[in-house]
């Protein structure tokens, strides 16, 4: 992919704040589930993104 847009906690802030990763990734890894939250579908997904030179960026979503 060569956008990702993801929420990550900002533990400081006690809020979750949008990241946009702006360069080609790959999906390593996802785990988490889905449920309702006010009667609508609510994620909580955990991803690794794999990134160019064998690095990776992982996140917890809300």
């Amino acid at each position: 992919m060569y956008e990702a847009i993801v929420d990550t906690i900002v533990v400081k802030k006690d809020r979750y704040e949008e990241v946009v990763v702006k360069e080609l990734s790959e999906l390593v890894s996802g785990m988490g589930n889905t449920s309702l939250k006010e009667n609508e579908p609510f994620i909580h997904l955990h991803v690794v993104l794999g990134l160019k030179g064998l690095t990776y960026i992982r996140w917890s979503s809300n």
